[in-house]
């Protein structure tokens, strides 16, 4: 699906509000790797620059937490205000929420501190460690980070499938279920692992098979909705399916979320 914002959020915004999980920026710790890729950051500073610095990153754009002073102006729709007091001279391309907080959640936001977590954007030609810096240098900014860029692992396929018969042992055509031995273990894996050390899945699956009323929300990290495996389980808005795109067909304040809601780059699955 093309993305229809320009968000790009960092792998942490995948916590949702709803679950009341805590922005991991908010730990400001360096690794050893940032520490040796950014030696330029002054240690005064480099307390408030947190994120993992393996992999890649956007290089127009960081987060920052600014104070709940500098917020304030944001409330009352003084943005000239709240610009100048996390440095202006930056000449920033954009400053900007970097959560849509709905009424209902308003309260839990504030109590952790997502409200005050904004997109800067600027020129992809700057350094954007020099802009990291200098925004950590303002009395007004509690945090900054650096937006790791996303990438999807390659899903590998299954070659054959077993044939669902009522000899096979694993009550599923899966030829790797047993490998799941947290679902059904018979102690056939391994001799460290005891027979019947289980949730007993199997015992539940005898009494009901599944049912198309039960959705599950994968809140912690990312669902590839089309693997073959997943696609004809996927819970489906049909809203926003058969909607506008573009456009919040349900009114639920997340635009095209056919599948769900991507975090990590503000725009709908």
């Amino acid at each position: 699906m093309e993305m229809k914002h320009n968000y790009r959020y960092a792998a942490s915004l995948l916590s949702m509000i709803c679950a009341g999980s805590i922005f991991q920026a908010c730990e400001a710790s360096l690794s050893e790797s940032e520490t040796e890729m950014r030696q330029e950051i002054p240690a005064t500073l480099s307390s408030k620059i947190a994120g993992d610095a393996e992999g890649s990153f956007v290089d127009d754009e960081l987060l920052l937490m600014v104070s709940e002073e500098a917020y304030h102006y944001w409330e009352v729709g003084d943005s000239v205000a709240l610009a100048d007091m996390v440095r202006t001279d930056l000449r920033l391309d954009y400053f900007r929420p970097a959560l849509e907080v709905l009424p209902k959640n308003e309260k839990l936001a504030r109590q952790l501190g997502l409200d005050r977590w904004f997109v800067a954007g600027f020129d992809a030609g700057t350094d954007a460690v020099s802009i990291a810096t200098r925004l950590a240098s303002s009395h007004s900014v509690e945090a900054v980070q650096f937006i790791k860029t996303g990438s999807c692992a390659p899903s590998g396929t299954v070659d054959k499938y077993a044939e669902d018969t009522r000899s096979n042992p694993y009550f599923t055509n899966d030829p790797l279920f047993h490998y799941q031995w947290n679902l059904y273990n018979d102690g056939s894996l391994d001799t460290y692992f005891s027979s019947g050390a289980d949730v007993g899945a199997t015992y539940a699956w005898n009494l009901c098979g599944g049912d198309p009323r039960v959705v599950v929300a994968i809140i912690d990290g990312p669902v590839k909705y089309d693997h073959e495996d997943l696609a004809d389980n996927m819970w489906v808005n049909q809203k926003e399916l058969q909607g506008t795109e573009g456009v919040d067909d349900d009114n639920n304040g997340y635009v095209d979320d056919i599948y769900g809601y991507n975090f990590a780059q503000g725009k709908g699955a």
